[in-house]
């Protein structure tokens, strides 16, 4: 028994501290040799000559190459940030109410409106998503699953032939995990959607991959369910707490507490590993005499997008991940804190540069979107507006796409707007006490001040507010069938046309890019358009 005032790591024999402390040593080194092979990897065209001045943010968009979005106008000083309700209802131009009656403008003697009491609701971290994760996975599966995951961590930038640049596009959602990969300057590659591991399938969809964990007693991390492991599913909710870095409440059998970032960086640690040990398995002429060069891209809501903290812990995990898909060892509660740790994944974690020469970028998720939208043979110049429906999210975005003056595309990020109104969140509203009522309506007060604000502000010229026109509208993501949220959209038609000139609003498929390999169809496109 360990006595009063004495720790547990006095109480270890001395022979196993020392054994642990070695461990910990070689980890460093480790990390430290993962680190330095990363920074001495050839550099892609798009982050110009090793000195010189810092790679402006928007120079890597998921999975479009950043040399083709060099002129995008996507930095976070575009996306307006939004307004509180109190200022709005201030405002003399304050958001027209769903089914009052369109006024005249009021001279500006006249009262302002009353204090709105209007407050969006707040969703914890621990909020949970409805589908539980897996319980079985079959031999064949697993080994399959474990064979792509060691062929991935074996490959690195190591290798003899032309460098062959690959930025791993990462939508890193609630319930699900999205991946595409895009070789920018590979002429006739098409760009490549990924297939989910088949044991955790999200919804049944092929490319879905459920964001869901395991980790056993000592500390080392799962990709499938195993007896004796515990189901960590709770990931991006924890890093979107920002540096605090709560802990997952899971205790391993030395009394130490798995950290959110140390369970998110394992899962994209194994999402990159798959990806690689896929594309070298099932796409391997692309590598024949080639010397792979690996980039990492994560999508953030738009909104969010200027939060520093929230960024900076983006960029640490997805540092550290792609730093740990190289490492050779297991991926362990010790192995992720050591590599987080690090002085490196520190900088890059406060600095878009520094994330960059590590081979990582975090980019606004309506970004990749609008990208395929701006390439495809469907694109027109004028405003839009993308919502995309998540499990625990309502992201939405106005957006304006200008002519195509050369090779490049120029498109500006107008306002933006992200709540925890997505599908899943409803669920748990209600189980709360809250009513369906009061969720439509926090949906709708959304979508009102990003389009208001837009209009009011941001683009009050735009083509699609005058009479005979209309504001054209994507809706994508995994809750656009939802009939609630599709609701919502559709109403925007009658509010915009009782509060303007023009004819409501048009919805619009947004469509599969030509140049994708999809290696199980789907009839959708939507739910991968952020990746």
């Amino acid at each position: 028994m360990v006595s009063k005032g004495t720790s547990i790591g006095d109480a270890v024999d001395p022979s196993i501290r020392e054994r642990l402390t070695q461990l910990r040593q070689t980890l460093l080194q480790q990390a430290n040799a993962a680190v330095k092979v990363q920074l001495t990897q050839p550099r892609a065209p798009w982050q110009g000559p090793a000195e010189g001045p810092a790679p402006h943010l928007t120079r890597s968009v998921p999975p479009v190459s950043s040399h083709e979005l060099g002129a995008s106008r996507l930095s976070s000083t575009e996306i307006q940030k939004p307004t509180s309700p109190a200022t709005l209802t201030r405002s003399p131009s304050a958001i027209p109410r769903a089914g009052s009656r369109r006024h005249k403008a009021q001279p500006r003697t006249s009262p302002r409106p009353k204090q709105d009491a209007f407050r969006y609701w707040g969703l914890p971290p621990g909020a949970a998503v409805r589908e539980a994760p897996p319980r079985l996975v079959s031999a064949q599966d697993r080994k399959a699953f474990e064979q792509l995951v060691a062929e991935g961590a074996r490959t690195t930038s190591a290798g003899e032939g032309e460098d062959l640049f690959a930025t791993i596009g990462l939508d890193f959602g609630t319930s699900s995990t999205k991946v595409i990969v895009r070789f920018p300057y590979e002429n006739e590659v098409p760009t490549i959607a990924i297939p989910a591991p088949v044991h955790c399938c999200s919804s049944g969809h092929p490319y879905l991959w459920q964001t869901v964990l395991w980790v056993d007693a000592r500390g080392e991390f799962r990709a499938w369910p195993e007896p004796g492991a515990r189901p960590l599913d709770m990931l991006k909710q924890g890093v979107m707490n920002g540096r605090a870095d709560p802990s997952i409440a899971c205790k391993l059998t030395g009394g130490e507490a798995i950290m959110a970032a140390d369970a998110a960086a394992a899962f994209l640690t194994f999402v990159i590993r798959y990806t690689r040990g896929w594309l070298l398995t099932n796409r391997p002429q692309l590598f024949r005499h080639r010397h792979p060069v690996w980039f990492v891209n994560v999508g953030l809501p738009a909104a969010t997008y200027d939060g520093h903290d929230l960024v900076a812990n983006y960029r640490r995990v997805a540092a550290a991940a792609l730093l740990l898909a190289n490492f050779k060892g297991a991926v362990t509660a010790d192995a992720t804190r050591t590599f987080l740790a690090h002085g490196r994944v520190t900088l890059a974690g406060d600095s878009a540069a520094d994330a960059e020469s590590l081979g990582v970028a975090i980019v606004p998720e309506t970004a990749a979107a609008v990208a395929g939208f701006a390439k495809s043979t469907n694109r027109a110049t004028g405003l839009y507006l993308m919502v995309d429906v998540g499990a625990m999210t309502l992201d939405a975005c106005a957006f304006r796409l200008a002519e195509r003056l050369s090779a490049d595309d120029l498109y500006a990020l107008l306002t933006a707007q992200v709540r925890p109104l997505g599908v899943e969140a409803y669920h748990w509203f209600l189980s709360e006490g809250r009513t369906e009522a009061g969720f439509v309506e926090q949906c709708s007060r959304c979508l009102h001040e990003v389009v208001w604000g837009t209009k009011k502000d941001r683009d009050p010229n735009a083509e699609c507010w005058r009479k005979g026109n209309e504001l054209p509208v994507f809706l994508i993501g995994g809750g656009a069938d939802n009939d609630l949220h599709r609701c919502v959209v559709e109403d925007l038609h009658s509010w915009l046309r009782s509060h303007t000139q023009n004819e409501g609003i048009r919805l619009l498929v947004l469509p599969v890019p030509s140049n994708i390999d999809l290696p199980v169809p789907v009839s959708q496109f939507g739910r991968l358009a952020v990746a």
